[in-house]
């Protein structure tokens, strides 16, 4: 796949090459058109502009869920050390009983309408379904693709995984976090799509930029600073009508032909 992209970038190369030689010696005077078009140009303008539209990749995904795995216990973690009164694990207990024997009598018990704060329930849920979700959007997934991944990871990998051996599952965390989260993702995976454009800049700073994309998508941005660099499909755009001519002809009105290559 990426040998074939490194030849069709180098074939559009080529393409602009021979188009931008021509452009110099197809140029002619078109004397009556009512002075609004000063000439008729076979003229081709590339243009690279930066875009987030990733190719799908399966490998990258496979990345992505490691990352999510390895977030998710370091989550668990620092709940687990975190005072009770904000995780609402019983620690004591927990102890006593054993993780295995915790685990399966919770996983039994569920699910359950669980208790846990607006901050949890509201805020951080939504906020961990969107990063499951941009983790398969983000490899080039569609959106309901992307939304059963985020559902299976939120069920499987958190609520009956690892919160289990704390917790009961709750049937309000195994419907928030997939459903709001991926509406949520989708809204990050737009925004991300507009900050990338705008050459990771937000304010005209790429500080700003940069450090909402890694709250926003930790996962993709962490798999992207590990070296395994998000690829993006190749958009070829052409249109004709009216240009600037070339200064070395006319600096008057002209009829072009221009692609944009985005990549």
């Amino acid at each position: 796949m990426y040998r074939t992209s490194t030849r069709y970038l180098f074939l559009l190369a080529f393409i602009m090459f021979f188009c931008r030689f021509v452009c110099g010696q197809a140029m002619f005077q078109k004397d009556n058109y009512e002075h609004k078009l000063d000439s008729i140009a076979l003229c081709v303008s590339f243009q690279n502009e930066s875009i987030y539209n990733p190719v799908r990749d399966s490998k990258r995904l496979l990345i992505n869920t490691g990352v999510n795995f390895a977030m998710s216990m370091a989550k668990f973690g620092m709940l687990w050390v975190s005072p009770e009164r904000f995780s609402c694990w019983d620690k004591e207990e927990i102890r006593e009983a054993g993780w295995c024997k915790s685990w399966k009598e919770n996983v039994k018990a569920g699910p359950v309408k669980d208790e846990d704060s607006f901050f949890m329930n509201g805020i951080m849920h939504p906020w961990g379904g969107a990063i499951y979700y941009m983790s398969a959007r983000g490899s080039g997934y569609r959106w309901w693709e992307s939304f059963i991944y985020s559902g299976l990871l939120s069920t499987f990998m958190w609520e009956y995984g690892l919160e289990a051996f704390a917790e009961i599952p709750s049937w309000n965390d195994l419907v928030i976090t997939p459903v709001v989260g991926s509406l949520l993702g989708e809204g990050i995976f737009i925004l991300k799509r507009r900050i990338v454009k705008n050459d990771i800049r937000i304010l005209n700073s790429r500080f700003l930029g940069r450090s909402a994309l890694i709250i926003m998508d930790p996962v993709n941005e962490i798999t992207d600073a590990l070296g395994y660099k998000t690829r993006n499909k190749v958009e070829v755009r052409t249109s004709f009508g009216p240009v600037n001519g070339p200064d070395y002809f006319s600096s008057q009105m002209a009829l072009g032909f221009n692609i944009k290559v985005m990549f």
